[in-house]
């Protein structure tokens, strides 16, 4: 019988590889698995001169073949990779049931690169090459580290803070997209009705707050509707939210015009896909009073 290690110590198991030189569009590279489930290719950047677009396959028997998938670091899946000249460290989504897995340029441009699958069982090829290209270090106990790990939340990882906001705008007695002023991560757009949000972007509204401001002694109301749609934004467009004021009346002057105040908070955030338009609408009892808005969240 084998020696096997005692219970509880880990074995580790050396990494499958398959390597060849791509340099026209009948190049491949072929890995036979047995058990791993878990592959990935990389390209390096010192001699990668290779213009092309990658597809990665798996196959059962080694002749027929099925398009599957790379998936970045991040996560994201995609059916091809374009690669031009840098270092790309990519997974691959293994077909359960697969024998081999196989890449190829569907579309050869120029240059060449030795392109390399690897594998290890439970995924470890992948695992291992992004440690090993990690800055992290262990330290002394009660010892400041440098670096670390990263365990921020994608959706938290390259926010922009989104504000939208209306100030002591006229109201209207019908309903009107609010002139508002845009503010994404600093940079400000005046007098602007709507905000489609960044393609590939998520938009996660947070908050969004209105005050109504009267000038007369008689009873007033306003209504402010928060809309979006995947096309053009307008007053008919689906409602998000809705706050409604109510106002009294005042005896004071203009100057010191009366008002309500109303919030919607959203802790969990209400979230705009990429591509989508978003839109304030106001529609007031009284021209004579006035509309400020804040809606505000992140993009990412």
């Amino acid at each position: 019988m084998a020696n096997l290690p005692p219970p509880g110590v880990p074995v580790y198991v050396a990494d499958n590889l398959a390597s060849a030189s791509f340099t026209s569009g009948a190049s491949s590279v072929v890995l036979q698995i047995t058990g791993e489930d878990g592959v990935a290719m990389s390209l390096p950047s010192a001699s990668n001169t290779l213009s092309a677009v990658l597809t990665p396959y798996c196959s059962v028997d080694g002749t027929n073949y099925l398009a599957t998938q790379f998936i970045s670091a991040a996560g994201v899946l995609s059916a091809t990779l374009t690669v031009s000249s840098a270092a790309y460290l990519y997974g691959i989504v293994v077909v359960p049931g697969s024998r081999y897995v196989k890449v190829v340029p569907t579309t050869y441009t120029s240059g060449s690169a030795t392109v390399t699958l690897s594998a290890t069982i439970g995924g470890e090829a992948l695992q291992n090459s992004y440690i090993a290209n990690a800055s992290a270090s262990l330290v002394a106990k009660a010892t400041q580290g440098t670096t670390a790990v990263a365990v921020q939340d994608f959706k938290d990882s390259g926010r922009t803070y989104f504000a939208l906001v209306a100030d002591a705008v006229a109201g209207a007695t019908t309903e009107t997209l609010l002139s508002c002023t845009l503010n994404v991560g600093g940079a400000t757009t005046a007098s602007t009705t709507s905000y489609t949000v960044t393609a590939g972007k998520t938009l996660r509204i947070q908050a969004m707050n209105a005050t109504v401001k009267n000038s007369t002694t008689t009873a007033a109301y306003g209504r402010i509707r928060l809309r979006s749609t995947t096309g053009t934004v307008a007053t008919t467009s689906g409602i998000i939210a809705t706050i409604d004021v109510p106002i009294t009346g005042t005896t004071t002057s203009a100057t010191t015009a009366g008002g309500e105040y109303a919030q919607l908070v959203f802790p969990d955030g209400v979230e705009i896909p990429g591509g989508s338009q978003i839109a304030v609408t106001e529609i007031i009892s009284t021209t004579s009073s006035t509309v400020s808005v804040s809606v505000v969240g992140y993009q990412y």
